[in-house]
């Protein structure tokens, strides 16, 4: 293991600063999830300068064999080897992630991930000593090039610390649909429409308290996506992942799809409707959008789900909640199979009605790619790990519900 420090001016110890980061080059072959991971190489750091996001991928329905590794692969134009080392890292950092925020506060530590072709950074950000020795500990035994930025986290303590500064931009007109603190900058990033975005720009800057504010434009708005047409699994939406409870067997899908949907056996929505589903619980307002509908009892439910195309079902895995930076995939009624980065683990939805009644929290996922309306409700995995649902989105950007965030009393069929 070689060290490497990185030394600015500071009035910290030598090798901290203000955005301190101390590299560990990790070239070894790992010793866990060896059948995932192949066989590893060292990884350069030399003069890189990792992009924020990937474009994202969207496959025909009937295209792109090979599912999910190939998906990721051509992403990020390497190999399926590669492309399987860095999934495997990325799926481990996410229930790292959990465990971390179940032993310690979870405002105390961002976690995020640069993918730059076959090189691979895994950073992390926390003052707390604890969680950078874990962290460090896990670094050495997964083998994974870790950067440490030895400084207070600021990702979701950041975003819910400025409400009233949100709410003056609000008042004086500026348009925007989501929010969320870029974990690498600290920057408050707002999406706006893209019509607006040069007027909004100059407004921000006449708040006071936002500190640094990033406007990201996109074109057209943002918005629950269910609409009213034939298509793929659902009457209006797609369905998630088979669920059950103690008395119904059926299917998770977006809470704002309403209290019933027509289902079909076949993702196409071919033939005849199989039948009408029963909304039975939702988590739907701050935290989530997500509900459980009932099937017919005479309905078989199998732990399986449609990824690539139609003739392609995955079993469905254990739970995954991946970090900002992680890629991702997805199956929607109308935009299909596709694929994107994370762009934050934290994101803050506010476009109309995006949590009827309440403010959403800043804990749902933004992912830099396209959706649109019918893909509400649709499945968002890791390889064949549920991850989440989908809740909206527009031109560039989705946005889903962490799989975690699920009804109260209801499993997901394995």
């Amino acid at each position: 293991m070689r060290n490497t420090t990185r030394r600015f001016s500071s009035s910290k110890k030598k090798w901290t600063y203000t955005l301190g980061v101390v590299i560990l080059t990790l070239g070894l072959t790992t010793t866990a999830n060896t059948s995932a991971m192949g066989t590893g190489s060292a990884l350069s750091t030399s003069g890189s300068q990792f992009p924020t996001a990937a474009a994202g991928i969207n496959e025909d329905d009937e295209g792109g064999a090979g599912g999910f590794l190939a998906a990721y692969a051509k992403l990020h134009g390497i190999s399926e080897l590669r492309a399987a080392e860095q999934v495997a890292i990325q799926e481990y950092l996410g229930d790292l992630t959990v465990e971390l925020a179940d032993r310690f506060d979870g405002s105390e530590f961002d976690f995020w991930i640069d993918v730059d072709g076959d090189t691979q950074l895994i950073s992390l950000r926390t003052s707390n000593k604890e969680i950078e020795k874990v962290v460090r500990a896990a670094a050495e035994t997964q083998r994974f090039e870790l950067a440490v930025f030895q400084e207070d986290a600021f990702a979701v303590a950041r975003t819910n610390g400025v409400d009233d500064e949100l709410d003056q931009l609000q008042q004086i007109g500026v348009e925007f649909d989501g929010v969320y603190v870029d974990v690498r900058t600290g920057e408050i990033v707002l999406d706006v429409p893209a019509a607006s975005s040069d007027v909004d720009r100059a407004d921000a800057l006449k708040v006071e308290g936002l500190g640094s504010v990033r406007m990201v434009p996109y074109e057209g708005g943002l918005s629950d996506q269910a609409y009213i047409r034939g298509g793929v699994a659902l009457g209006s939406c797609t369905a998630a992942f088979t669920a059950y409870n103690s008395t119904y067997n059926g299917f998770l899908t977006a809470g704002h799809c309403g209290s019933s949907q027509s289902y079909w056996a076949n993702i196409s929505g071919s033939g005849s409707a199989a039948g009408t589903s029963t909304r039975r619980s939702q988590n739907y307002g701050a935290n989530a959008d997500i509900a459980f509908h009932s099937v017919k009892s005479t309905d078989t439910i199998v732990g399986r789900f449609y990824t690539v195309n139609s003739a392609t079902t995955v079993a469905t895995g254990a739970n995954l909640t991946p970090t900002t930076g992680a890629t991702v995939c997805r199956r929607g009624k109308t935009s299909g199979y596709g694929c994107g980065t994370i762009t934050s683990a934290s994101y803050k939805p506010t476009w109309t009605n995006a949590c009827p009644g309440v403010t959403c929290n800043s804990v749902f996922v933004s992912v830099s790619l396209t959706s649109r309306g019918g893909d509400s409700g649709g499945p968002w995995f890791s390889s064949n790990r549920p991850v989440g649902v989908h809740k909206g989105g527009g031109t560039g950007i989705s946005v889903y519900s962490k799989i975690n965030y699920s009804p109260a009393y209801v499993t997901i069929k394995r």
